[in-house]
């Protein structure tokens, strides 16, 4: 039940906190656990067709095993890797194990390595339900699953900030317009086929309806810190910001000052909320496979093209405006006897900044894009059971590219084994190496893929009494895994000009 919270200042900070937990919540699996393995684009797998809708398998059908015919996790980062967090010190502390923040550490060192724009990109792929036929010239499949996206995007300078302080921005600002954040969680209903055009040409396709779950999002219209060169106390924020979230948050305002002075918000229901399919959205895959002869072909898809319409128990947060900061006021926690705290001074200080802003609330259905991705490749087959294949990836998302690009080798023993070999270059980094492999007996299949193998660890030691060591990849930077089973059926060896492109 929905209670009055205006003259509550502890029930306000309480609810403040339950929307920050909620936020977490909805991130947790994401930050745990983006970019798709793309490794998998070169496997005799039925789950390649998620990278290009005409892709053609060996089989004339499939059905993959509820719940474990695809689950993928990944986590993507273009700025840091373990062994710039954790690592040996020197001098008098090169037996021990440091971080970026030790008194005997140059700091700028750190910073020196990050991007202008630093970026996290995780992703979960956790597949339902998915099948194909063959029928007739056609190749007709489904697959249903639950998805979620996230990206954080943090600009070089907020680091800058943080571990240094404004120094390095005197008479200037600290730009962080490129500070984004946005999480969905969906469900995803696909309905593809593909069919041979000509003797060369392979197309394909698949339409997506879209349910969202849960998200939260911020648009960032502006957003920077001026330092004032005469005054290293004074800062002037300026802010531009729409702050999306797929929940019902009720904000209460002061009747006196007409500013947002509490909200409150219900706890989510896990059940209604995974049923929900009141945020409905659209989605396509289109795809193209060319054979230029029995040995060279190419492949292009777009895949990941939508939107959701986030309208139910949607809440909207508008924060437009500039406030001059000084410093905090703390004299009266220096008066002898006075109760003050710093929990007091950070009070005050909301409170300005709720007056100065005006946050402006509403409850207005709001539109969220999925990060759609561009898939170029070609294979060159030297025999038919060898093939190398080279794939650029390019995705797009709130107005930027990020690009990857993929070589491999790909081998097949018979009928029972494919295997992949691949390297990566991606996010700047040139040390991904990946694996593939899939499995088959009898109608069984089984596959594992990763664009990245940790072959390089370090021991940690804990300064914990009995403690023991861990062993951490110190290359750590990025991972994502896929694997699955399937059923599948009618997979008799086909004529050379039927083989498919990519292996």
């Amino acid at each position: 039940m929905i209670k009055n919270l205006n003259t509550d200042k502890k029930e306000y900070i309480r609810k403040g906190r339950e929307l920050v937990i909620f936020l977490f919540l909805l991130l947790i699996p994401a930050i745990s656990f983006s970019q798709q393995s793309q490794t998998l684009y070169y496997l005799d797998v039925p789950q390649s067709r998620l990278f290009n809708p005409a892709m053609e398998g060996l089989c004339r059908g499939y059905v993959g095993f509820p719940g474990i015919n695809s689950v993928y996790t990944g986590l993507n980062n273009n700025f840091i890797q373990m062994e710039d967090v954790i690592f040996s010190g020197s001098n008098e502390y090169s037996d021990s194990l440091i971080t970026p923040l030790h008194p005997s550490y140059d700091i700028d060192i750190f910073l020196d390595k990050l991007k202008d724009l630093n970026r996290l990109s995780p992703e979960v792929y956790e597949s339902i339900l998915s099948f194909g036929f063959t029928a007739g010239d056609n190749y007709f499949f489904l697959d249903i699953a639950d998805r979620l996206d996230a990206n954080v995007s943090i600009p070089k300078d907020m680091f800058t900030l943080a571990l240094k302080g404004n120094v390095d921005f005197l008479n200037s600002s600290v730009d962080l317009s490129d500070l984004n954040l946005g999480a969905s969680w969906y469900r995803e209903f696909g309905f593809g086929f593909s069919r041979e055009v000509s003797g060369n040409l392979r197309i394909g396709a698949k339409a997506k309806i879209l349910f969202g779950i849960a998200n939260v999002s911020i648009k960032n219209n502006g957003l920077n810190l001026q330092i004032d060169e005469s005054n290293l106390f004074s800062h002037t924020l300026n802010a531009d910001l729409s702050i999306n979230v797929s929940r019902n948050i009720d904000f209460y305002r002061d009747p006196e000052t007409g500013t947002i002075d509490s909200m409150y918000m219900e706890e989510p229901d896990l059940l209604p909320l995974i049923i929900n399919f009141s945020n409905p959205g659209f989605g396509i895959d289109i795809g193209a496979v060319y054979n230029i002869n029995k040995q060279f072909s190419v492949s292009a898809s777009i895949v990941d093209l939508g939107y959701i319409l986030w309208k139910e128990q949607s809440s909207n947060l508008n924060v437009k405006g500039s406030y001059e900061f000084e410093g905090l006021n703390i004299s009266s926690m220096l008066v002898v006897n006075d109760s003050s705290s710093m929990d007091d001074v950070l009070d005050e200080l909301l409170d300005t900044l709720l007056v100065t802003f005006d946050p402006a609330d509403s409850h207005d259905a709001y539109k969220t894009y999925t990060p759609a991705k561009v898939y170029i490749g070609a294979n060159y087959k030297v025999h038919d059971n060898i093939s190398f294949g080279l794939l650029s990836k390019t995705q797009i998302e709130k107005g930027k590219l990020w690009e990857s690009l993929t070589f491999s080798a790909n081998l097949r023993a018979g009928k029972a084994l494919t295997t992949s070999f691949s390297y990566s270059l991606t996010n700047s980094i040139y040390n991904n190496i990946g694996v593939g492999l899939s499995l088959r007996g009898g109608p069984f299949q089984f596959y594992f893929v990763t664009d990245k193998i940790y072959y390089k660890l370090s021991r940690l030691r804990m300064d914990i009494e009995n403690s023991s060591d861990i062993i951490i990849p110190s290359n750590f930077d990025s991972f994502n895994f896929r694997f699955g089973f399937n059923i599948i059926f009618g997979c008799k060896s086909k004529r050379p000009k039927d083989r498919p492109m990519i292996n």
